[in-house]
């Protein structure tokens, strides 16, 4: 059941997981959120459960 757009973006800024899932990859799904609010457990929610690479967007200067 898809949320409207509203609740989706809701739940990121609320530090929530949220699944997005591509009907042109066979129905495959990515977890993202944000990186500022991430838990050690939703950390280890996606390494259990997910099965995938773990990946975080960084502005060049958070970088640098």
């Amino acid at each position: 059941m898809s949320s409207p757009l509203s609740e989706v973006m809701k739940d990121f800024s609320d530090g929530k997981i949220v699944m997005v899932i591509d009907e042109h990859r066979e129905k495959e799904g990515d977890f993202f959120v944000l990186a500022e609010s991430v838990t050690h457990e939703q950390v280890n929610f996606f390494y259990q459960f997910a099965h995938g690479q773990i990946c975080v967007v960084c502005a060049p200067e958070i970088i640098d």
